[in-house]
């Protein structure tokens, strides 16, 4: 999905039908929204507060998506776990579904779903953590 300046967005159904959504009714709450692509570590430590959201999609262990930008990465999954179980704020995290990463995070609230992705199409399980 691309976010564009006048509040739209475009994504693609499953049969690749365009569909544009409008996020203009939305604007006056998200006003002071910041949105990151930067290393989680120092935004975490720049921005937590008591009033702090944190929302997190690291590389999913296992997949492909650990070197998607053409990159191999190095994440440590058990890191960020030490420093999300410090933070003041609160935080939703998504990853793709293992019995470990569950166990990791086995403290929080967890939500185990089955979703679809687009290419190649498959099902496939994703975790969601909150700790709220």
């Amino acid at each position: 999905m691309s976010f564009l300046s006048n509040g739209k967005s475009f994504d693609t159904t499953s049969e690749g039908r365009k569909i544009e959504t409008d996020y203009t009714p939305y604007s006056e709450r998200l006003k002071n929204v910041k949105i990151l692509n930067q290393d989680y570590k120092n935004i975490i430590r720049t921005y937590d507060s008591p009033n702090t959201f944190f929302y997190l999609d690291p590389p999913y262990e296992g997949s492909d998506e650990m070197d998607i930008y053409n990159e191999k990465t190095d994440f440590d999954i058990k890191e960020l776990s030490d420093l999300l179980s410090k933070i003041k704020g609160k935080f939703l995290l998504t990853f793709n579904y293992s019995k470990e990463l569950s166990d990791l995070f086995k403290k929080y609230n967890q939500l185990k779903l089955t979703t679809t992705y687009q290419n190649p199409v498959r099902k496939v399980k994703e975790l969601i953590v909150k700790n709220y």
